[in-house]
């Protein structure tokens, strides 16, 4: 067990560790979600969407598609971005800046699941973004014909990771591949160094894996890892898995 202010972290033998919260601490985050768009690496309050000046809003979409074109040079660079036709689902997908340059470079259909409804006041690409709670992974609508899903950022903020992984095992085709983008600690991290771990804090994160705690975890839910690369100085890692038929 261990705690920063005052949240309290279970340690597993992984050496990831995972924040214990409790129904009212979910119903506030919920809320929080529910309550903000997240644009441009922060979390905007819904009701200060209205005051961003076009100018600025303009320039936090040119950083955020920046961001976007760089992973797609990951994928490139992997030899698995493609030219037409691979439809993906992007699950806490923002206003839809992924899914708007997917579609901008003609690679294929794309659809977001997103929990925050002003997220759409400010999206290029509302008609293609659905309301949904990726928590509760049974009820999300999963469209045919889906190549990839998306998970940026996404799964430190789970409830249950295994539950939503496993039951998009269940839902989806053979061999979907997923492209996930998560912070993690190195493994040993000691508690001095883990209170000054650059994405401990917005206190929503609730799970701080290590390399082995997500590879792990994601084999146990039916996928296996078929490229990663370190980004951030080692503090993130982006990863491209596939199911594996069991």
């Amino acid at each position: 067990m261990w705690q920063a202010k005052i949240f309290r972290y279970q340690r597993d033998h992984t050496q990831s560790f995972h924040r214990i919260v409790d129904g009212e601490e979910k119903t506030g985050i919920l809320t929080y979600y529910e309550n903000h768009v997240y644009m441009d690496s922060d979390f905007v309050p819904a009701g200060s969407v209205q005051y961003i000046t076009r100018d600025s809003l303009l320039a936090k979409y040119r950083r955020d598609m920046d961001r976007v074109d760089r992973r797609f040079d990951i994928l490139r660079a992997w030899g698995v971005l493609p030219t037409r036709n691979c439809h993906i689902l992007d699950l806490g997908c923002g206003y839809g800046a992924f899914i708007a340059q997917w579609m901008a470079h003609g690679f294929g259909h794309a659809y977001g699941i997103e929990l925050s409804s002003a997220a759409r006041q400010v999206s290029p690409v509302s008609s293609h973004i659905m309301w949904g709670d990726v928590n509760r992974a049974d009820s999300l609508p999963i469209p045919g014909e889906l190549s990839m899903i998306v998970a940026l950022d996404v799964i430190e903020h789970l409830f249950d990771v295994k539950q939503v992984l496993k039951t998009l095992y269940r839902k989806t085709g053979p061999r979907l591949k997923m492209l996930i983008e998560i912070p993690i600690v190195k493994p040993g991290i000691d508690t001095e160094a883990l209170a000054r771990y650059k994405y401990l804090y917005p206190t929503r994160h609730l799970h701080l894996y290590t390399p082995c705690g997500i590879e792990q975890t994601l084999c146990e839910c039916g996928y296996r890892l078929l490229q990663s690369e370190m980004l951030k100085d080692g503090n993130k890692c982006l990863m491209l898995i596939e199911k594996e038929e069991l």
